[in-house]
């Protein structure tokens, strides 16, 4: 299998892919933008993952009663980035991974972008892909993908391989506060208050590209070793490969991780810190294990 195009690779900054991947692959990442406002300050702006780590977001967070947001990659600032590949030409196609389509407008902006283009006849063989998740869960997608494309693989097969492993996972997740859910308003503050005194800890996932709650149990401790037990039952066919995901590792982050490898031990295992753009929604505290379907190719 042989393919003599040059493909690039693009995604955007709600991927937290490792930087040592990007680096390696030479992946474009079109940061999404990131507001923090310190108490009684200023707001200031920044780009994920360029100009703002993980670690500085979730110190902010932690030291500060100041609110924190993010906003889309704009149909002109991908229109600006698309224009500039045009103007190189140096690939013949480029494949470009977006963050859930019903939860940000980057992939739909993109498109905007592409049609702005065409309509000055400027057309280019962008394939855009609606991962319909958040944060690592494409990461598997686009390694696999790019290790498609350097064994040969088409465009179109290229473009398989990400959508079936995008298809393909999933992730349960869980916080030991409610703090920052209610701040970014996924619960309303009268359930963050009842949650915190009864220490309800809720367990979440992905249904239908959204962030959406699983269940409720009491105490983060029961609430990791609930994550175990569904991931467990969505894995038991086996195949699957497993990473660990946080934002800033807690007081309870090694427990977790011990838990990981009690429960799967012998299966490919791998960490990864989320960055700004899912950070910002839930906060310092994180535990996560996602799990995905391993290709076949």
């Amino acid at each position: 299998m042989t393919n003599t195009k040059k493909i690039k690779f693009i995604t955007d900054s709600a991927g937290d892919f490792p930087k040592s991947f990007v680096q390696e692959k030479n992946i474009d990442v079109l940061p999404l933008h990131v507001y923090l406002k310190p108490y009684n300050g200023e707001m200031q702006e920044y780009l994920d993952g360029v100009n703002l780590t993980p670690d500085e977001l979730f110190t902010f967070m932690e030291e500060n009663r100041g609110t924190v947001s993010t906003s889309q990659i704009t149909a002109y600032d991908i229109e600006q980035y698309f224009r500039g590949l045009a103007e190189k030409n140096e690939y013949d196609t480029y494949i470009m991974t977006c963050i859930s389509g019903v939860a940000s407008p980057t992939y739909t902006n993109a498109k905007v972008a592409l049609s702005n283009l065409k309509e000055e006849g400027i057309e280019l063989d962008v394939r855009l892909i609606d991962t319909k998740f958040y944060t690592i869960c494409y990461y598997y997608a686009m390694k696999d993908g790019i290790e498609a494309y350097e064994k040969g693989a088409s465009a179109e097969e290229v473009v398989k391989i990400i959508e079936d492993c995008c298809y393909s996972n999933n992730i349960f997740l869980a916080n030991g506060t409610l703090e920052y859910l209610k701040r970014g308003g996924r619960i309303t503050g009268a359930s963050a208050l009842m949650g915190n005194i009864l220490n309800i800890k809720p367990i979440l996932t992905v249904k239908d590209g959204l962030i959406a709650p699983q269940e409720k149990v009491r105490g983060i401790k029961k609430a990791m070793n609930r994550i175990m037990e569904l991931v467990k039952e969505a894995t038991k066919e086996g195949g699957y490969r497993y990473m660990i995901v946080y934002s800033n590792k807690a007081e309870y982050y090694d427990e977790f991780v011990r838990l990981v490898h009690e429960n799967f031990d012998g299966n490919e295992i791998t960490e990864n810190q989320v960055g700004g753009t899912i950070g910002v929604h839930i906060g310092p505290g994180l535990v996560g294990l996602m799990f995905q379907k391993k290709t076949k190719m």
